[in-house]
């Protein structure tokens, strides 16, 4: 990722850190380009192994924190995530929303998946000059302190500002291993018969055009050819063949039915669930 882009996507969304592009960030890592694999990747870095830093200017506004982060789904839900900030350094990410909050900042689904594509700091900067990403203050000392803090941070981010049409990246389309009727339907573009005759004939979304390939990394990408982790070495929503091959020691059964049964590490030994570790 780009320097800056975590900064915004980060900081005005999932939290305000223009995190710089440093050999151990904790954010190089986040490589999603949608919400549901990006709130996986974020929530499952380890902070206490790597430079989690909040840079100038947004650590002159931003240094000891409790924030909220909501995003709100295309379908009208919303996630909450809980960001923490002590003197100056990202200290926790976990989902949920703090009942004190300091700050409280909102972007809506497309808005983030539209930054996380584009992967430049600017366009996080134009959404948030031009009200999509919003920020607000909770009691009366942090009003104040964000009265002062936009005179900082406001023309920053103005000179930052890459003027970006919002897209959403989904566009009702279908995840790879989703049933589906024709290739349009599918994000990969790959409808393919997976089993059943006549009228019980059942088609999915593959990532290989011409055979059913439903392997996709954590964040939801197809992988290609299909590889696993090493001993230890599995994140949660990883392919896994075995529990030894993931950190948390659970590899669990997602789909699929003979060779073409999938397991992926998982936080929970007897359910799949990449999201609570």
């Amino acid at each position: 990722m780009k320097k800056g882009l975590i900064l915004i996507t980060l900081c005005f969304i999932l939290a305000i850190s223009l995190i710089s592009a440093q050999d151990e960030n904790c954010f190089e890592s986040i490589t999603a380009t949608k919400t549901d694999a990006f709130i996986n990747q974020l929530t499952n870095i380890n902070l206490d192994n790597c430079n989690s830093e909040v840079p100038s200017p947004i650590n002159r506004v931003f240094s000891n924190e409790v924030i909220n982060l909501v995003i709100i789904r295309q379908d009208g839900t919303r996630q909450d995530l809980t960001l923490i900030i002590e003197d100056g350094q990202v200290t926790s990410i976990e989902q949920g929303s703090s009942d004190n909050p300091s700050f409280v900042i909102t972007i809506e689904e497309c808005s983030l998946e539209t930054i996380l594509r584009n992967k430049n700091a600017g366009t996080a900067a134009y959404l948030y000059s031009s009200g999509h990403i919003t920020v607000g203050p909770h009691g009366f000392w942090n009003i104040i302190r964000w009265n002062f803090g936009k005179l900082i941070l406001n023309p920053a981010m103005r000179r930052m500002t890459v003027e970006t049409e919002i897209e959403c990246t989904d566009g009702g389309k279908k995840a790879v291993g989703e049933v589906c009727n024709h290739g349009g339907e599918c994000e990969t573009g790959n409808c393919i018969y997976v089993g059943g005759e006549g009228a019980d004939r059942t088609y999915k979304c593959s990532c290989d055009p011409f055979k059913y390939d439903p392997y996709v990394n954590s964040d939801g990408s197809c992988v290609g050819e299909l590889t696993y982790p090493e001993s230890n070495t599995g994140k949660p929503g990883d392919i896994c063949q075995h529990g030894g091959q993931c950190e948390t020691g659970n590899c669990i059964y997602q789909s699929g039915q003979g060779a073409d049964r999938i397991y992926k590490c998982s936080c929970d030994p007897y359910r799949l669930d990449t999201a609570s570790c």
